[in-house]
């Protein structure tokens, strides 16, 4: 008779949360620690501080399990269903969680340093004052995602859907953001210093990032980068330099209302880019005209 038991103790204290009697099965596929937190969430027991260092936890269904401040360092995460889950404060640095369904999550504050979310989804989570330094965000759906002040430096953003995010004071140092859906996001007071966007482009100064709202045919935003290499314009799914946006506007509205209306935009960014681009780095604000 199998006698071995899995104990799940406080990461701090030591103090025994949670007993679960494996069975055979899941002790000779070593699925046993996932099937004993799977036991704890579903008998309500009181998970937070747990320590689970390193635990595979791949696949798992914590949907709106408590585990505040776990220690889910190096914790395989690949997949697992987190959807409403309390992680606020939790350690899950280096842990795996491409593909984690962490959609209405609280993670405020938790520790995510080069951690993996590759493919997640955050949709509607709370990352506010989160640890991401040097995390891997690619693809990762971060839409409507509360941001504010939290630690991207350095981080992959690849190809994320940040749209109408909040990363308002959000440390984005050396982010790379090629690809990136940023459209409608909040970047106020956001760092975005050598943020990457792609192409060997790498963004300046303090006020880097500009946005324009409600703008054209489409009623769409228009974005603006003071890079490295000049002025760069991004709006629905043109991405290009100031020069070739302005020949794709003669082409598409010539002197209509949208033209009127975007050159007069394109004069504002060039006064705000004329302001804001740093002296002395040898970039032309206008370069490309």
């Amino acid at each position: 008779m199998n006698e071995t038991k899995i104990t799940i103790r406080h990461r701090g204290t030591g103090e025994e949360l949670f007993e679960y009697q494996p069975t055979e099965q899941e002790l000779a596929s070593g699925l046993a620690m996932r099937a004993a937190v799977e036991a704890g969430v579903k008998s309500d027991a009181d998970l937070s501080g747990a320590d689970l260092s390193g635990a595979d936890l791949g696949w798992a269904d914590l949907g709106w399990a408590d585990l505040s401040g776990a220690n889910l360092c190096e914790a395989n995460l690949r997949m697992a269903n987190l959807s409403g889950a309390a992680l606020g404060w939790a350690d899950l640095g280096w842990a795996d969680l491409s593909g984690a369904d962490l959609s209405g999550a609280d993670l405020g504050g938790a520790n995510l340093s080069r951690a993996n979310l590759s493919d997640a989804d955050l949709s509607r989570a709370s990352l506010r004052g989160v640890n991401l330094h040097e995390a891997n965000l690619s693809r990762a759906d971060l839409g409507d995602v509360n941001l504010s002040r939290a630690n991207l430096s350095r981080a992959s953003l690849c190809e994320a859907n940040l749209s109408r995010a909040n990363l308002s004071g959000a440390n984005l140092s050396g982010a790379n953001l090629d690809l990136a859906e940023l459209r409608w996001a909040n970047l106020s007071r956001a760092n975005l210093s050598r943020a990457s966007l792609g192409d060997g482009l790498r963004l300046i100064g303090d006020r880097s990032f500009l946005q324009v709202s409600t703008i054209g045919s489409r009623e769409t935003q228009l974005l603006a980068y003071i890079t490295d290499k000049g002025l760069y314009l991004q709006t629905g799914c043109f991405f290009g330099s100031r020069s070739e946006f302005e020949e794709k506007l003669t082409k598409e509205h010539g002197d209509n209302e949208h033209g009127r209306e975007y050159r007069a935009a394109l004069a504002f960014i060039d006064a705000h880019a004329g302001i804001w681009t740093p002296k002395g780095d040898g970039v032309n604000p206008q370069k490309g005209q």
